[in-house]
């Protein structure tokens, strides 16, 4: 695979370990990591990408999580649960501190007057969220790429139309761009997020640049993809839902390292794989919208 200098795998025998949203945590990370179709849980990892004893008691009932640091030891955490055949966008907050990770009961679903009111079949599950200037947002489409903000006192978020910018030439296929994990810093101007795309019985990973500062302008977009699954998960552990002749990859998270982009990867809703990126060559792989 292109641009990878480091990669780290998590699998367990006796469970599945898949799909991680991930921030950093001193010289280690915090992880929420996939176990099932509809359940997660908080750990730590450590600096060496194994799983430490400690985490969090409590098991947060989320698909596809992400992880947002707010700072002074808060942190919001983000995912989708199914609800009367629908699937929506929770948020609620945990706490850490060294060997302790406190789960806040206190869930709630995200509210918004969608755009988009029948968007496929109403599953709110990709959107990538970003923390910048005390301000949470999220991308809420790549393609195009459409901004919502979370108002602290509606408890809801609120489209944003003058954030919206054209994206066409983010086609991959002909195939729906979908979103995942988060965007994090690039450089001082430029955030990345990261997509999938469905084709057939496989997926590939891309990602994108786009500007840090409002109204968050789409800048560049990747020449070579990062990931194509029929390369990178033909073989090993795979998920109920993974059919035999099939191959899924699912980018959870990012994390800017100084030199590198970390990204969490989980493979065939199996077990997790954390893959390091030199930011040289992913600058050199972009190409202007």
């Amino acid at each position: 695979m292109h641009g990878i200098i480091e990669r780290h795998i998590i699998r367990c025998d006796k469970k599945r370990m898949f799909n991680a949203g991930i921030c950093k945590f001193y010289d280690g990370y915090i992880v929420c990591i996939r176990t099932g179709e509809c359940s997660a849980e908080l750990k730590f990892l450590n600096p060496d990408f194994t799983l430490s004893a400690h985490g969090c008691e409590g098991t947060p009932g989320l698909t596809d999580p992400k992880i947002i640091d707010m700072g002074e030891g808060r942190y919001k955490l983000i995912g989708s649960w199914p609800l009367d055949g629908h699937e929506y966008m929770e948020i609620s907050d945990f706490r850490a501190e060294k060997n302790k990770i406190e789960y806040l009961e206190n869930k709630k679903k995200l509210k918004t007057v969608l755009k988009y009111p029948n968007y496929k079949t109403q599953r709110e599950k990709s959107w990538a969220p970003f923390y910048i200037e005390n301000n949470l947002y999220f991308i809420y489409k790549k393609n195009p790429h459409e901004i919502l903000i979370y108002d602290k006192k509606l408890e809801s978020v609120v489209y944003m139309p003058e954030c919206n910018f054209d994206n066409s030439k983010l086609v991959i296929h002909g195939k729906e761009i979908r979103g995942n994990g988060n965007a994090c810093c690039f450089d001082f101007n430029l955030m990345i997020t990261t997509f999938h795309v469905k084709i057939l019985n496989y997926y590939i990973v891309g990602y994108y640049t786009f500007e840090s500062k409002y109204p968050f302008r789409p800048h560049s977009y990747c020449k070579k993809m990062l990931i194509d699954s029929r390369e990178y998960a033909a073989g090993g552990q795979r998920g109920p839902l993974i059919a035999s002749n099939a191959s899924c990859v699912f980018p959870g998270g990012v994390i800017d390292e100084g030199s590198s982009i970390l990204m969490s990867l989980g493979v065939n809703d199996a077990e997790n794989h954390f893959l390091k990126y030199d930011k040289n060559w992913l600058a050199d792989n972009l190409t202007r919208f």
